[in-house]
């Protein structure tokens, strides 16, 4: 993983709105799909390896959300198996 920093940015309110329409509809995190859109500006000036770094980060994210996905599903279908079977009675 590359090293990360933390940045605070200010942004017009409805390119902010616009971005998170846009994280939503691709699944992505708000930082994410900033990344991932920051990514694709360096590639298309041909600055490969922030674009690369760029890629590499959105995907670690994109494992780690899905890896605790999955530890989640786990956990629900364990106790959902586990909880007494109610009867209905006629």
């Amino acid at each position: 993983m590359p090293d990360v920093g933390q940045l605070k940015l200010r942004l017009p309110k409805e390119m902010r709105r616009k971005l998170e329409r846009a994280s939503d509809q691709s699944g992505r995190s708000l930082n994410n799909e900033i990344l991932w859109r920051l990514g694709r500006s360096f590639a298309a000036e041909g600055d490969e390896t922030v674009a690369k770094m760029a890629q590499e980060q959105v995907t670690e994210e994109a494992d780690a959300r899905a890896a605790l996905k999955a530890m989640v599903d786990g956990w629900i279908e364990e106790a959902l198996s586990r909880r007494p079977k109610l009867h209905r009675r006629a």
